[in-house]
């Protein structure tokens, strides 16, 4: 998604609607932490103050992301939601240095493309791990065995501390 700032200028309302899907991201796919993303949909506002160069920019991104399983490394799909809502300078910035609870992002060209800023703003939100919703049979081997984290707290709940298990041989009276 591009803006001029010429578009922007001659625009008779400050305020842009900003809507569609984007599917610029494919090249990007597959990545080491997901293996696909689809229906990439941007909607939102814009608003462009004219006297400073100043675009504001609020977004919801809707996106569908295919994630291995930690476990079984089977794909689960799972929806995300992200926001971007950001404040592009366009030119140089000649900005007050006590303003800085309002980060401005320095836009040197004619043209912004969100695209980078949509890409982190998807990127932040998807999981490190997720584990299938289906996944009855988690994997073990000669000595070792995948447990829930259910399992693994009621089994050291039951664990006797080795620093009292000594205590058990003696008699009391």
């Amino acid at each position: 998604m591009e803006f001029r700032v010429k578009d922007l200028e001659r625009n008779s309302s400050s305020r842009i609607d900003i809507s569609g899907l984007v599917d610029s991201f494919q090249e990007m796919v597959p990545n080491n932490r997901f293996t696909d993303l689809r229906d990439v949909y941007v909607e939102g506002t814009g608003f462009f103050n004219s006297e400073n160069d100043e675009f504001f920019v609020n977004c919801t991104i809707e996106a569908t992301v295919e994630i291995p399983c930690a476990i079984s490394l089977k794909p689960v799909e799972i929806e995300i939601e992200a926001t971007l809502s950001e404040i592009f300078l366009f030119g140089i910035e000649v900005r007050d240095e006590e303003d800085d609870d309002n980060p401005v992002i320095v836009v040197d060209t004619d043209v912004l493309d969100l695209d980078p800023y949509i890409w982190d703003a998807i990127l932040v939100e998807i999981p490190l791990k997720v584990v299938h919703p289906d996944l009855k049979e988690y994997p073990s081997g000669n000595g070792w065995v995948v447990l829930k984290e259910e399992d693994y707290l009621e089994q050291k709940s039951k664990e006797i501390d080795p620093r009292l298990a000594k205590l058990k041989d003696f008699k009391f009276d």
